[in-house]
């Protein structure tokens, strides 16, 4: 899934607006929306690749948190962080972590914690890499 540029608001969830490729019916996402639904328990192999700048009129320097929520609680090990200025460049983030799921249905959001920062090249892949032990 992948996201077109968009303006980050404090604790919401990043949008993807198409599906690259999806096979099975285990991993649904509807385009524009910023839920990733698994329908079967697992071991998934999460990765997250995004592009992250000042948005128009924020304060600089500015913080931000972009975290993997799985059933709305942060996943340790799933975050991208960093603190931007007016003058530095854009700075890419990302990250892959293993997660498990054992109840279905499980939803996936990624999640900003400030305001005001643009995010691009945005993407998130799931790969479903075990069954539950």
């Amino acid at each position: 899934m992948n996201a077109p540029t968009q303006l980050t608001r404090e604790n919401s969830a990043i949008t993807f607006a198409e599906n690259t490729i999806l096979t099975g019916t285990f991993v649904c996402h509807k385009p524009g929306s910023p839920d990733i639904v698994i329908y079967e328990p697992g071991i998934y192999l999460i990765s997250f690749n995004g592009t992250l700048a000042l948005g128009p009129g924020t304060n600089s320097p500015g913080t931000i948190l972009i975290s993997l929520r799985q059933n709305g609680v942060a996943k340790t090990g799933g975050q991208i962080t960093d603190t931007l200025t007016l003058t530095r460049t854009p700075t890419t983030g990302s990250f892959t972590l293993p997660i498990q799921v054992s109840a279905t249905p499980t939803t996936l959001q990624m999640v900003a914690s400030a305001e005001g920062f643009l995010i691009s090249n945005a993407s998130l892949s799931v790969l479903k890499i075990g069954k539950n032990i």
